[in-house]
């Protein structure tokens, strides 16, 4: 079994800006941090936020963003500092463009 982690994380969409929103709470969700924000300029759509947790008890969390041109997109990995509780881009983005259909 996997350690368990001690952070809770709430993740949501916010769909005026589709943006991706999360807030942690530090004592198992009886208080909750500010609210944050996941954004990238010229994005159109950052969405379909997933969570994991590794067995070290390291928070992760993928998600897909598509740019204005709306024939781009990308898929992305974001790990959580434990420290200062934002999460940080892990990976290189895996980028799709026009031609994929081609």
């Amino acid at each position: 079994m996997g350690a368990r982690p001690s952070k809770t994380i709430f993740d949501t969409q916010h769909t005026g800006d589709f943006c991706v929103a999360y807030s942690v709470s530090n004592d198992f969700g009886k208080t909750w941090q500010s609210k944050k924000i996941i954004d990238k300029a010229g994005t159109l759509i950052i969405g379909n936020p997933t969570l994991t947790t590794d067995s070290l008890g390291n928070t992760f969390l993928a998600l897909m963003r598509v740019d204005s041109s709306f024939f781009s997109s990308d898929i992305a990995v974001y790990k959580l500092n434990n420290t200062t509780n934002e999460f940080a881009l892990t990976s290189i983005p895996v980028h799709s463009d026009n031609t994929l259909l081609d």
